[in-house]
C-alpha cells in the first residue's frame, strides 16, 4: 500500500452525517488491501496523482442509506468508484 489508505477508502461524508460506523471487518479489510495493492496503486503508478476516490468500502447500513444494490461489491471491500481529475 503505497499511495492509498484504508481510511481513504472507508471515508464517507454520509456515514459521518448519519453517525454510521463504516469500519470494515477483517475479511473486508484484507480485500481492501488487495484492491489497493493490485488495482489502485498500479493505476496511480501509470496515471499519476489524477485519480480521485469517490466511493470505496460501504458497510451494510451505509450501502442501504446511499441506495446501493443488495449484492454490491462495495460491502465486501472489493469495489471502488474513482474518477480522473481534469479529464
Amino acid at each position: 500500500m503505497k499511495y492509498f489508505t484504508i481510511e481513504e477508502l472507508c471515508n464517507s461524508v454520509i456515514a459521518e452525517q448519519k453517525g454510521i460506523n463504516n469500519t470494515p471487518n477483517l475479511h473486508q479489510y484484507r480485500n481492501l488491501v488487495k484492491m489497493v495493492d493490485n488495482l489502485l496503486d498500479p493505476t496511480r503508478e501509470m496515471w499519476g496523482d489524477i485519480i480521485i476516490i469517490n466511493s470505496g468500502f460501504r458497510c451494510e447500513e451505509l450501502n442501504k442509506t446511499v441506495g446501493g444494490v443488495e449484492n454490491s461489491d462495495h460491502k465486501e471491500g472489493c469495489a471502488v468508484d474513482m474518477r480522473a481529475r481534469d479529464i
